[in-house]
């Protein structure tokens, strides 16, 4: 996945071949494959938007970046040095550079604790003096738009809009390099999602933070990202600029993507086209043979049954897993 200005900054994460299993019942032989075999570049101070249907494995990718899992096969280079295998000691101190929103904010800040105690954690674990420590926290506070005194409540006393700022404010207050948000406005009321979302993107410019956007919000993902990729059953099946993805994006399930976001003008919505999508997305545990969008794609050939397409260039920028769409070049990995 190749974008002319990010191609000037440094790479910050990588993967080539990432694959992840897990085992259907514990002892089983029978795997199921959540990531298979996805090729990915994230550089530095760049939003990558990555963009499926819940299930894809999406979620799965952003916590084998961080490592929370462990990967089954392939490689995750962090700043230039392999991760893959790294021991918990050694993984430490790059852990003090990477950091996490989660979907639901509640759970993972803990209970028992004020919220200005759960965004100082970071701080703490890095050993900041207790003074620097206040400052930092006040005036991320601040930032994420939470008056002072909320840091002296503790999270159950906050609407799921304030505990997910709190939860920004906890990521970025240590000046990560990188933060994987892995749906951080699926569970907010629509006008707080709008909100975070212009949050979000005015403290990753900001402070230049690398960051992963997870989401199955294409219009989002277009709003806050410098390139998008999306993820059909484990696989990537196009990627390109964000910036007019909604006019560019060609692989029929990306289309079928944008086809289903909501329009907020009535005539248009009424003459939206028939849904593309069609069906039940397959098991992972037991994908299609060929394209594994064939079964749900209503423009599916013989071929599309019977061969898996590659992962091509079909425009400057751009590149599509569809045997449907014409390539400009061979195919190859997503870098």
């Amino acid at each position: 996945m190749r974008d002319a200005a990010a191609e000037t900054r440094p790479v910050i994460v990588s993967t080539r071949g990432l694959t992840v299993e897990f085992d259907l019942r514990h002892g089983a032989r029978r795997k199921l494959r959540a990531v298979d075999g996805i090729d990915l570049d994230i550089h530095r101070g760049e939003v990558l938007g990555l963009v499926g249907e819940s299930g894809c494995g999406k979620s799965t990718i952003g916590q084998t970046l961080l490592r929370l899992l462990r990967p089954t096969g392939g490689r995750i280079s962090f700043d230039g040095r392999d991760i893959t295998v790294l021991p918990e000691r050694r993984l430490r101190p790059q852990r003090r550079r990477m950091q996490m929103i989660f979907q639901h904010p509640g759970p993972a800040l803990d209970g028992r604790r004020v919220v200005a105690k759960s965004i100082a954690e970071p701080l703490e674990a890095i050993g900041l003096p207790r003074a620097e420590i206040r400052q930092r926290v006040d005036r991320m506070l601040e930032r994420v738009g939470l008056p002072l005194a909320f840091g002296a409540r503790y999270p159950h006393e906050l609407s799921g809009g304030q505990l997910q700022r709190v939860a920004v404010a906890r990521a970025l207050v240590g000046h990560p390099d990188f933060v994987v948000a892995d749906e951080p406005l699926a569970s907010l009321d629509l006008s707080v999602q709008a909100q975070v979302m212009v949050l979000l993107k005015e403290l990753q410019a900001e402070f230049g933070t690398s960051l992963l956007f997870i989401t199955h919000d294409l219009a989002a993902a277009e709003y806050l990202s410098d390139r998008i990729a999306v993820m059909y059953l484990g696989k990537l099946v196009e990627s390109a600029p964000a910036a007019g993805f909604s006019a560019r994006a060609r692989h029929p399930y990306s289309r079928a993507l944008l086809d289903s976001v909501p329009r907020m003008d009535p005539a248009l919505e009424r003459a939206r086209a028939a849904p593309v999508l069609r069906g039940e997305v397959p098991s992972p545990a037991n994908p299609p043979s060929g394209c594994r969008f064939h079964t749900r794609c209503p423009l599916a050939e013989e071929r599309c049954r019977q061969a898996e397409p590659p992962f091509r260039q079909i425009a400057p920028e751009q590149w599509a897993a569809c045997w449907l769409v014409p390539g400009t070049g061979p195919g190859e990995t997503l870098a």
